[in-house]
């Protein structure tokens, strides 16, 4: 009658856990990561009907500054939109709203920068600046987990250049990591 596993079962059986342990890591830490994209995604569309709110009661969207810094806190806080302990960093005395990853939401709105009459060069010359996807109010976007503005909410860019240094060229995951309302 035997009362212990040999040294060759208990080392089968290490490596067997040993394999499902390396092949169970990468998938949890793939769903991981496509969990906190869609959390981003997810509180983009709760600002969204919080800034959507914002207008319907004020008549104009919340301004946003040059800094990409605007107060959406102070904008949506009161009476749209309660925040998280985790969407925001302290700023200034104040705080500014934050992305899974920590950085700030990009929020740009375009109503109060054509509040003016423009002359229809000057027109131009601002939409050629500014590149808007919602002219006609605003774009909000997160810069995703590299925290890198490098491809700015823009639409994909076939570079023919490995830009995440993994041997592979103009795979999706390189080409565009924001997260956006349009």
């Amino acid at each position: 009658m035997r009362k212990a596993f040999t040294a060759v079962e208990l080392m089968i059986v290490v490596a067997i856990m040993m394999l499902l342990v390396g092949i169970l890591v990468p998938v949890v830490s793939g769903m991981r990561a496509r969990a906190t994209v869609q959390l981003a995604k997810t509180r983009i569309k709760a600002l969204c009907l919080a800034i959507d709110a914002f207008n319907l009661k004020n008549g104009h969207y919340p301004e946003s500054t040059s800094e990409n810094e605007c107060s959406l806190y102070e904008a949506l806080n009161e009476d749209f939109m309660e925040f998280a302990k985790e969407e925001l960093k302290p700023s200034g005395g104040s705080f500014i709203v934050v992305d899974p990853w920590g950085n700030p939401y990009v929020y740009t709105e375009f109503n109060s920068k054509f509040d003016k009459k423009l002359s229809k060069s000057e027109h131009e010359n601002l939409m050629a600046t500014l590149k808007p996807h919602n002219p006609m109010s605003y774009d909000i976007y997160s810069m995703g987990p590299d925290g890198s503005e490098t491809d700015g909410g823009k639409d994909p860019q076939h570079n023919g250049a490995d830009d995440d240094g993994d041997g592979k060229v103009d795979e999706a995951d390189e080409l565009v990591d924001d997260i956006t309302n349009y």
